[in-house]
């Protein structure tokens, strides 16, 4: 059964998630979800209001990565390791294993935070550290899941394919189309960027839950009074990882940012911020992130550093989701593999440029 606005008020009405009496007044509203899952919003007045997700189609990959996410969900209500995400994820209503259908509650009078970052145009530091709140209280309590091999069975921990370029498997974003061969020939013709890969991913060491999949449009934002909520959704290649892989999507978000406003400077309406403006959420996101993980020094030296490498690799993945179908390839996709050499390159003074300068957070 796949839900469509035909058949979807008989399913709620069956898994007693709604009521008779609400279909015919104005406290119900249902409106669908553009996304690569079928999804539904279910807004109700004076009652919880649900997000519905299912797969588009029942192949074991798809519907995999579901069940990943409904487990993540199902384990913050029922598992001492999880309880600290719980906070900052939407609460788990029920997972429909028939149909593949996760219900969880619908965060309402939200955006993501690329949205909001948009809208606002300034950066909130505030912000910055509750991403690191969400981040934090996920690493720091799930490294307990190590020992716990019932629980590590619901995860993958194969780092991501990024980690295994070569000069050979690169050609996994040549698609033939143009962008994507210019984009490989940079690649392969450079003996140490290739060099540099492959080394930054030697260091992957899994001993946490991880999110997998950290980015903008991930994190969804609700200001009330002028405080903020975060909450990070889409869970769905969560895996037992290194924790450095989710800061890593922390840094490199910021740098697009960057990245679109060296682009588009010279346009009317362009978008992005400066690096100025960017530092001072880096530096107040890391500075939060280590106080709630509990680094010494020297080890939140060595964790920022890899994180910053992972950033590099991270770069690589988006350049090649940026080129797909694409006639030539980008200003933006051309400077995020400049960067990502720079920072393979030399992370230690990178980091120093890119992250520390002017650093004022204690």
């Amino acid at each position: 059964m796949f839900l469509t606005f035909r058949n979807i008020v008989h399913y709620l009405l069956d898994a007693g998630l709604i009521n008779k009496q609400e279909i015919f007044s104005d406290q119900l509203k249902i409106k669908p979800v553009e996304s690569r899952n079928n999804s539904f919003m279910i807004l109700r007045k004076n009652a919880p209001s649900y997000f519905l997700k299912q797969v588009k189609a029942l192949d074991s990959a798809r519907t995999s990565t579901l069940k990943t996410e409904a487990d993540c969900y199902w384990l913050t209500q029922n598992h001492p390791a999880f309880s600290a995400i719980a906070d900052h994820i939407p609460t788990y209503i029920n997972y429909d294993y028939t149909n593949h259908i996760l219900v969880t509650e619908c965060l309402t009078d939200t955006v993501n935070l690329a949205e909001f970052y948009s809208a606002a145009a300034h950066l909130p530091l505030e912000v910055a550290a509750r991403q690191a709140q969400t981040l934090a209280a996920c690493h720091r309590q799930t490294q307990s899941i190590r020992a716990d091999t019932r629980i590590k069975k619901l995860f993958s921990a194969h780092p991501p394919s990024v980690f295994g370029l070569d000069a050979r498997s690169i050609e996994y974003w040549n698609e033939k189309d143009k962008a994507g061969e210019q984009m490989v020939k940079l690649i392969r013709g450079n003996r140490k960027f290739l060099e540099l890969l492959q080394n930054a991913g030697r260091d992957w060491q899994p001993t946490t839950l991880i999110h997998g999949d950290i980015k903008h449009a991930n994190f969804l934002i609700k200001e009330t009074n002028g405080a903020f909520r975060t909450y990070l959704i889409d869970w769905e290649i969560a895996s037992f990882g290194d924790p450095c892989w989710d800061v890593a999507g922390i840094l490199q978000n910021y740098f697009l940012y960057w990245i679109d406003r060296e682009t588009k400077a010279q346009q009317d309406a362009y978008q992005g911020f400066s690096l100025e403006e960017i530092q001072p959420s880096l530096q107040t996101f890391w500075e939060t992130y280590r106080r709630a993980m509990e680094y010494a020094e020297a080890e939140a030296d060595r964790k920022l550093e890899k994180a910053l490498r992972f950033a590099g690799l991270k770069l690589i993945q988006t350049c090649g989701e940026s080129v797909r179908n694409q006639p030539y390839m980008p200003t933006s996709s051309a400077m995020m593999l400049q960067l990502s050499m720079n920072i393979l390159a030399n992370p230690a003074d990178t980091l120093r440029r890119l992250i520390l300068q002017n650093e004022t957070v204690a």
